[in-house]
């Protein structure tokens, strides 16, 4: 470890970087912030619950709760304009944190659903400029969370299954 940045702002919960490794933005309280690697003052950003890079504009993307829905916002690296980032209202978000490497450069980012179709998750890709939702082709029996690009254009996540088991039991011991 070469150091140690303390915001005093709240428990961390979101992270991410601008690719030079200069500036840090993290999600804490509310909010996002940003703050130089080298440290020094730290800069409220937005509010928001997650913050991670988006490659495709050279800024950041902010996920907000909003009426037990999750919301995308873009926003510079400064913070002020924001502009909302359509989403097809029958295929809500799910609200787990995004994962770094979630968003493509052409400005395809990978999700998590909240279906009613569904007991779980599955993945889906954003058309981040159309609102354009498409499920990913998936086992169907999964919850899928970190998903992320990989440099070939692959995806990988990581998912979560159900497994149960049936225990027979007998009243007092018999």
């Amino acid at each position: 470890m070469s150091g140690r940045i303390s915001p005093g702002k709240g428990a961390i919960t979101s992270l991410a970087a601008t690719p030079d490794g200069r500036t840090i933005y993290f999600a804490a309280g509310g909010s996002i912030w940003s703050v130089p690697v080298g440290g020094g003052e730290v800069r409220k950003i937005a509010g928001g619950e997650d913050v991670v890079w988006d490659p495709s504009r050279r800024g950041l993307v902010i996920a907000r709760k909003e009426s037990s829905r999750l919301t995308l916002w873009r926003t510079t690296l400064e913070g002020g304009s924001e502009q909302r980032i359509p989403m097809d209202s029958a295929a809500p978000l799910y609200d787990l944190l995004m994962s770094p490497g979630t968003i493509h450069p052409d400005g395809r980012m990978l999700v998590s659903l909240t279906v009613p179709d569904s007991w779980f998750n599955p993945p889906a890709l954003l058309d981040m400029a159309s609102g354009r939702v498409t499920r990913l082709v998936n086992n169907e029996l999964n919850d899928y969370h970190s998903i992320a690009w990989m440099p070939d254009g692959q995806i990988a996540a990581t998912q979560q299954g159900l497994r149960a088991s049936i225990w027979k039991f007998t009243p007092d011991g018999k």
